[in-house]
């Protein structure tokens, strides 16, 4: 059963990305309207309320924000070519503006931190991906990943491991690693016959969700390779896909953290929020809850809460944001 739990407005505009911080306490959300928002969960009226609008940064839509692993740092990815960093205070749980990040040649799409809180990945419309080291609020670009034909929508690091992959405009999906201190292609996921719009790892990273343009979701198996049979030290290969579910583009996959139970939601341009599971034989996702009519309009992106991990954010170009319950 799919409850909604609360509907946050305040947005003047499409809203594009929605992020929990790790703790699963903060939602960071931003859209067309330049704006990003602060939320966190209210106990005295049970709803959730925006704390903090950061603004007067950017000059063109933010499609993207990430937190750090200790939640301390929110970065976020512009089109108007930068991506913006955010400090909080743990005194008074507000924001401050620290630092921005340019040198793409176009949109930034999104922004990504590793698990270590160390490396920050971007990428953008000009078909690149870049990888920052941060220190002391401080970053320098240690690497710019070419590889991509076309424009790069999403990039993602692995959960406990050195992999970055990025998805594209280019239907495929790159992973990279550090070799002798530069970024290389190691895999290229190809089982897409359109844009790649989102990727996700289950919470262990032996698994990775990709959806499509093509209305189709594929789970793929990270396997560790021996370089002596393969010339690879890991590969992705497709273990099953989702299809004939989906009336429209998929904008969103998130796969939830919770430790029984294999749970992936899509977020789609049909407005319908979709959530699979594991069959009982543990190979095949099936259909578990479809809602109907869950905005007005597109859904752009579903996020699991890290923590409560029966609740999941949804947001919309109908402006709003959505609190959900799944049991």
């Amino acid at each position: 059963m799919l409850t909604l739990l609360d509907t946050i407005t305040g947005h003047t505009d499409r809203v594009w990305c929605a992020a929990w911080s790790n703790d699963g306490q903060f939602l960071a959300t931003c859209s067309s309207d330049k704006m990003i928002k602060i939320h966190k969960y209210d106990a005295n009226t049970n709803k959730w309320r925006c704390k903090q609008t950061l603004d007067a940064q950017h000059s063109r839509t933010v499609r993207s924000v990430s937190w750090s692993p200790n939640g301390e740092l929110l970065a976020c990815a512009s089109f108007d070519r930068s991506t913006s960093i955010w400090r909080r205070s743990s005194e008074q749980e507000d924001f401050h503006f620290v630092n921005f990040l340019e040198g793409h040649e176009s949109e930034v799409k999104c922004v990504s931190w590793d698990s270590s809180g160390d490396l920050l990945a971007t990428c953008g419309r000009d078909k690149s991906v870049w990888v920052w080291l941060e220190e002391d609020d401080d970053f320098d670009c240690v690497g710019v990943l070419n590889g991509h034909s076309q424009d790069v929508k999403r990039v993602l690091w692995h959960p406990n491991r050195p992999l970055l992959l990025s998805a594209s405009y280019d239907d495929t999906v790159r992973c990279w690693c550090e070799e002798l201190d530069d970024w290389v292609c190691v895999d290229t996921l190809r089982g897409h016959t359109s844009t790649v719009w989102d990727i996700c790892f289950n919470p262990t990273g032996t698994h990775v969700a990709s959806c499509s343009d093509d209305l189709n979701i594929i789970i793929w198996r990270l396997e560790d390779q021996s370089i002596a049979t393969t010339g690879k030290t890991l590969e992705f290969r497709e273990e099953t896909r989702i299809s004939g579910e989906h009336g429209r583009s998929i904008y969103s996959v998130s796969w939830s953290k919770h430790a029984e139970k294999d749970l992936i939601a899509s977020a789609c341009g049909d407005d319908c929020l979709r959530i699979f599971g594991r069959n009982k034989q543990g190979e095949q996702f099936a259909l578990l809850h479809k809602q109907d009519k869950a905005h007005e309009t597109d859904l752009n992106c579903v996020a699991w809460n890290p923590v409560h991990t029966n609740l999941l954010a949804t947001t919309s170009d109908d402006h709003n944001i959505k609190i959900w319950k799944f049991e």
